[in-house]
């Protein structure tokens, strides 16, 4: 059976990414909606919930995409918004449990840090 409806356009999980690391370097987590990224990214928010099933787990890609040059969760650009991320994780279970994962890796090279006592207790 053929696929129905558009073919979905690969070029827009770049620049939904790129629109969601953009807003995440000058406002907070919390402050920036996905209604925002999309109009940002040229996309509707249906088209981002295709993709990702919340805002939380579009944010970790956009960390996940940076820390391939990052070699420190809270150095450079990705401070911001690891430190909105937090602050978000601290109110909402989703959040937590993406952050977890995302620091994962790296949980023994920052394991001195406060902000990461209080995300695995």
């Amino acid at each position: 059976m053929p696929a129905r409806g558009r073919p979905r356009r690969t070029e827009s999980d770049a620049e939904i990414l790129d629109a969601a690391r953009e807003l995440l370097r000058t406002r907070r987590y919390g402050a920036i909606t996905l209604d925002e990224i999309g109009r940002a990214a040229g996309v509707a928010k249906t088209t981002i919930y295709r993709r990702w099933s919340s805002k939380a787990a579009l944010v970790a890609e956009v960390v996940k995409r940076e820390l391939h040059a990052a070699a420190d969760l809270t150095r450079g650009d990705l401070a911001p918004i690891i430190a909105s991320l937090i602050g978000e994780a601290q109110e909402n279970d989703e959040t937590r449990a993406i952050v977890r994962e995302l620091i994962a890796p790296y949980r023994d090279a920052i394991a001195d840090r406060e902000w990461v006592r209080l995300l695995v207790e």
